[in-house]
């Protein structure tokens, strides 16, 4: 509430709160653990949505994207967004929680086609398809439909992939101490420095 955040979406579903637990290794890089099952984050109808008519910028992924019915409500959302919505895509893929792999693909090419950014790391795009160098597995997803895939590998150049080519964008050197949330925050600086310009979904042609 002190950041102006507003939750509009929020249900009172009667069930425990999801967890996630993170661990860190030596360098900062954390693996998760869930608890999913008949946890409160999956309760998400469309009928619980405000209207998103006005709406300028819909970020979906993650677990969203694996619970049901979330992930039902997540692609019909996507799905009947407006034509001026930008429509920010990070998978976030996490192996351990996706119970149905045919249907969780089929599911991310359908965002991936009406997407005009998508964000992924190295691992989300390791699990894509591992038997591809990463920057391809990222330029499939932008022939797929996005305007632009950010692909983003730790401590290694930010990529930039849209239709005319890439463009490679250096990140600092810094100590890491966690990487909980770096990708979070990578995308939501982009979307609101995006934003603050006064930049929509037809600025990234």
């Amino acid at each position: 509430a002190e950041d102006g955040v507003d939750v509009p979406v929020a249900v009172r579903a009667g069930r425990p709160t999801t967890l996630a637990l993170a661990e860190l290794d030596g360098g900062g890089a954390a693996t998760y653990r869930f608890y999913l099952t008949g946890t409160s984050a999956a309760d998400v109808e469309l009928d619980d949505l405000p209207p998103l008519a006005d709406v300028r910028v819909l970020a979906v992924g993650t677990l969203g994207l694996v619970m049901q019915p979330i992930a039902s409500t997540v692609d019909a959302a996507v799905a009947g967004i407006g034509d001026d919505a930008l429509v920010f895509v990070d998978p976030n893929c996490r192996p351990g929680t996706i119970g149905d792999d045919a249907a969780y693909r089929a599911l991310l090419d359908r965002l991936f086609a009406r997407a005009d950014v998508v964000k992924v790391s190295g691992d989300d795009l390791a699990y894509l398809d591992p038997s591809s160098p990463a920057i391809d597995v990222a330029r499939a997803i932008q022939a797929l439909g996005a305007r632009i895939v950010l692909f983003t590998d730790g401590a290694h150049a930010v990529r930039v992939v849209h239709a005319d080519g890439d463009l490679t964008v250096a990140v600092p050197k810094v100590d890491v101490v966690d990487t909980v949330g770096a990708g979070d925050s990578f995308g939501g600086a982009f979307l609101a420095f995006w934003d603050a310009a006064g930049r929509g979904r037809h600025d990234l042609d």
